[in-house]
């Protein structure tokens, strides 16, 4: 599988899955992402929240989400030329909440003063949907970016590294399937509920 499971009807893709991939402007080929990432892959950077780096860096602490190693990808703001996306191929259509692994650290939010966004982009072969999600947050965990009708193929989001933050971090995004709201039938709607705080 190229994703974990916590419990029936959730589906967790971090930033180690298969389905999560890096995009950067200076890299002309998926290839060349790809063994960019290869090289780089097992080497953790301490997290440098007064001068983040300006590529896609990977780095691992105690607050950020992993089964076996804590970690995300993390850079400094961009003007959105720089993206993380995470697949997620839908088998049973129907209603899913996605979730955000925000890691809350002080220091970081300390540093990052002012607005506290994170941009996203939700997006399948029938629709796109703009989303923020205020990371703010004084502890870690999941964090509600919305809720969607989601048709079966791949569902993909995107985080831009356009911000007002200093930064941006990559790290996991979680689809949990209604089963409550998805028996009762499909509306058509995009986006259903948003957490926005």
């Amino acid at each position: 599988e190229d994703f974990s499971r916590t419990m029936p009807g959730e589906y967790i893709v971090d930033n180690d899955s298969p389905n999560f991939r890096l995009l950067s402007s200076n890299e002309k080929t998926k290839l060349q992402e790809l063994l960019n990432r290869q090289q780089d892959n097992d080497k953790y950077h301490n997290m440098q929240f007064w001068y983040a780096p300006s590529k896609w860096t990977l780095t691992a602490a105690d607050y950020m989400y992993g089964d076996v190693a804590k970690s995300a990808y993390y850079k400094r703001k961009g003007s959105g030329a720089n993206s993380a996306v995470w697949e997620f191929h839908v088998e049973e259509p129907g209603i899913y909440n996605i979730e955000v692994w925000v890691a809350a650290n002080n220091m970081g939010r300390r540093r990052s003063r002012g607005a506290q966004e994170q941009f996203y982009v939700v997006s399948n072969g029938e629709w796109t949907e703009d989303m923020a999600l205020n990371w703010n947050r004084t502890e870690s965990g999941w964090y509600n970016l919305g809720t969607f009708d989601l048709p079966k193929g791949v569902t993909t989001v995107t985080l831009s590294d356009k911000t007002e933050r200093d930064f941006v971090v990559a790290d996991a995004i979680k689809f949990i399937k209604d089963e409550r709201k998805s028996d009762s039938g499909s509306n058509g709607n995009r986006q259903i509920y948003n957490d926005y705080e």
